[in-house]
């Protein structure tokens, strides 16, 4: 947790991920919700395909207040540091 700069398990995912620090606590916690009770809950790989399947307005909720990027821009950042975008 020390290395990735959170202070959740769900958070490393999200950070082993290529999601920005300052997001990936929120993203963490709606994984964790999202994935509650199920054997997938550790796994980078389910992480990713939850990132990849979450919608402009997904990343906006996620956000936190005062940021100074939007969803959107998180999520493109997201794409460009996974390389999910070239």
């Amino acid at each position: 947790m020390l290395y990735h700069g959170v202070n959740t398990e769900a958070a490393v995912l999200m950070r082993m991920n290529a999601v920005p620090r300052s997001i990936a606590p929120a993203l963490g916690q709606r994984f964790a919700v999202a994935t509650k009770g199920r054997p997938d809950v550790h796994s980078t790989r389910a992480a990713r395909e939850y990132l990849r399947r979450l919608s402009p307005d997904d990343w906006q909720r996620a956000a936190p207040r005062g940021a100074k990027l939007t969803g959107p821009d998180y999520q493109n950042v997201w794409r460009l540091l996974a390389g999910e975008r070239l």
